[in-house]
């Protein structure tokens, strides 16, 4: 050690504030899309009856259908090969199910994740 103090900067971003849209748009952020996932963890964990998870139900479809959407753009688009698809889809699906697999609401939402994880 020399005895110096470094000091060093690092961007920060809170993903959450960002939109999916947003994300895609950037290349660089486009991994951080199954993250997105996160959105809706607290507000489900909070919901404590059925009924209002179900209000949560559509919300989490129209999540994964928009997440789902864009990592296939990016793939089109080439902003995105196969392997860093596959990766971002594999990653998306251990995500829901680590967060929200076990909620009966999510029925639909757990049924497109299957799909395109192909479980």
């Amino acid at each position: 050690m020399d005895g110096d103090t470094h000091t060093f900067t690092y961007p920060t971003l809170k993903l959450l504030d960002y939109t999916v849209e947003e994300l895609e748009e950037q290349r660089d952020l486009s991994i951080l899309l199954p993250f997105y996932l996160l959105k809706l963890r607290k507000r489900v964990q909070s919901a404590r009856t059925p009924e209002k998870r179900q209000e949560l139900a559509g919300q989490m479809k129209e999540l994964v259908e928009k997440l789902t959407e864009a990592v296939e753009r990016g793939e089109r688009n080439g902003s995105l090969d196969k392997s860093d698809m596959r990766t971002l889809i594999a990653l998306m699906g251990k995500l829901y199910d680590n967060l929200y697999k076990g909620y009966p609401e999510f029925e639909e939402a757990n049924e497109m994740v299957d799909d395109l994880v192909g479980e």
